[in-house]
């Protein structure tokens, strides 16, 4: 997150301070209706996802939201006075934290998946074939002889 010109990274990351602190007011003020906030959450995984791997200087793998979930976990530990920290108030904490973790980490899962589904797949030389069996047609010659079908579908 650090790479790139001289205060960039700084500056990338106090854009994600503000945004996960956006997504956690968000998500606080609708405690009564979490799924109205999920939304967001997963758009912000989905946007982790780039078109070249290394476009900031390193890939970004899910398994960072786990290192992230760990540190914001831990700081919030140490939120508020001493004397109002209970057991109760940190698991609360906890859960938001994991919670948030989880749904920007299906997101960006999600999006990985519908990613790959649209990215063009080359079979072969050409990239203008209207069906699977053209592409076979053009491909290396059979030294099989071709087997014959019956009651298929094409043949109903």
């Amino acid at each position: 997150m650090m790479h790139g010109a001289k205060n960039a990274g700084h500056e990338r990351l106090k854009k994600h301070a503000q945004a996960f602190t956006n997504i956690m007011d968000d998500l606080i003020a609708n405690l009564d209706s979490p799924d109205a906030t999920v939304a967001p959450i997963r758009e912000a995984g989905e946007k982790h996802v780039f078109p070249t791997r290394d476009q900031f200087g390193c890939p970004f793998r899910a398994t960072l939201l786990d290192q992230f979930a760990s540190a914001m976990i831990e700081r919030t530990l140490e939120w508020g006075e001493k004397k109002d920290r209970t057991e109760i108030t940190q698991m609360a904490w906890t859960k938001i934290v994991l919670f948030v973790c989880e749904q920007i980490k299906e997101g960006f899962h999600d999006e990985m998946k519908r990613q790959r589904r649209v990215r063009p797949r080359h079979l072969g030389h050409r990239s203008d074939y209207t069906s699977l069996s053209e592409v076979a047609s053009h491909s290396v010659p059979r030294t099989t002889p071709e087997i014959k079908r019956f009651n298929t579908v094409d043949n109903l």
